[in-house]
């Protein structure tokens, strides 16, 4: 198994605690609509609340449903998966030649605060996590 640095065990750690609060939610979600037999006009039966068709029922399900949700405490992971997620990107980035770390850096976090490139972005993220520490001189980082 290859090693891993820091970065990359926090990254993988907070991605798998975010996974699981989602899947989570989806289950509260599907629970809610089951025990009050939500069907949507053209028979279907709605996978999550945002599918429901009916405005109210919509509404009241996700009013219902919005404190065990927010107890789960997904959006304060998914905050911590971002922060995860820009950390390994950085020390990615760090191993890149200057010039191509420049116009990297500009893509995954913006230049100025403006536009990211989400597609470089994940590329750049898969790359740094599957990437094998132990083929890194030390002192190269």
């Amino acid at each position: 198994m290859a090693k891993m640095n820091v970065q990359q065990k926090n990254y993988a750690r907070t991605k798998a605690l975010v996974d699981a609060l989602k899947e989570e939610e989806r289950r509260i979600e599907q629970a809610y609509i089951k025990e009050h037999n939500i069907v949507n006009p053209d028979g279907t039966i709605p996978e999550r609340i945002y599918c429901i068709d009916n405005e109210d029922v919509f509404n009241q399900a996700n009013e219902e449903t919005a404190p065990a949700i927010d107890a789960l405490g997904l959006y304060e992971a998914e905050k911590l998966l971002r922060e995860a997620e820009d950390d390994l990107i950085r020390f990615g980035l760090s191993i890149a030649p200057a010039k191509e770390r420049k116009i990297l850096s500009d893509l995954c976090f913006g230049r100025n605060g403006h536009y990211v490139n989400v597609n470089v972005r994940e590329k750049v993220l898969d790359l740094a996590f599957r990437l094998d520490v132990s083929t890194i001189r030390t002192g190269a980082v």
